[in-house]
């Protein structure tokens, strides 16, 4: 059965996953420590979540046997001052006319030891603002209308976000800003 080939897969993906996290977050010892323990809980939740959704859709009776169904996922991680923030990418294949692409975040304050509330930093209307001059002369936004709605200042539209030494880099999965074939969109905002 081709699933249990994935599930493997899945599972050694998991593991260079949280390997990586471990050699790369970039603080001091005694940060690093705390922000291992804390991300790695919050992303073991989030790829459980992911693994087990993709598993579900598996246990369908719907599903075809002879379709190769696919879960991927990669992270990137980033250390910027007392602000440690990961970024997972994961795309999954259950049938249909192509696979979903998904993207969550996490931002973690090392002073404050919470979660980062994006309004602490900066307000959502200078990043709507910003953003929206990003977009509006990227060659792939094919219907301003849609990246207009995509981008309007309200929380929900700026959930997926890191800190760098360079700003804020704003992420925005197939469909919010333009459509799937346009793919997904990187936006960086200056403080």
């Amino acid at each position: 059965m081709k699933w249990k080939y994935y599930i493997v897969v899945f599972f050694c993906l998991g593991l260079l996953f949280f390997t990586f996290f471990s050699l790369n977050c970039e603080l001091a010892k005694a940060q690093e420590v705390e922000i291992k323990k804390y991300h790695k809980h919050k992303i073991y939740n989030k790829v459980t979540e992911v693994k087990n959704n993709f598993l579900e859709k598996l246990n369908d009776v719907n599903v075809q046997k002879d379709l190769n169904y696919t879960l991927y996922l990669t992270n990137e991680i980033y250390s910027y001052k007392n602000y440690c923030s990961v970024v997972l990418f994961y795309e999954e294949y259950t049938g249909g006319a192509h696979p979903n692409a998904n993207i969550w975040t996490i931002v973690y304050d090392t002073n404050k030891h919470n979660i980062v509330n994006l309004e602490e930093l900066i307000s959502l209307e200078k990043v709507s603002f910003q953003v929206r001059q990003n977009l509006i002369i990227n060659p792939r936004i094919v219907n301003t209308l849609w990246m207009m709605e995509g981008t309007t200042s309200k929380e929900e539209y700026f959930l997926n976000y890191v800190m760098t030494d360079k700003g804020i880099i704003f992420y925005f999965p197939p469909y919010q800003v333009a459509p799937y074939s346009s793919g997904t969109f990187e936006v960086l905002v200056k403080l």
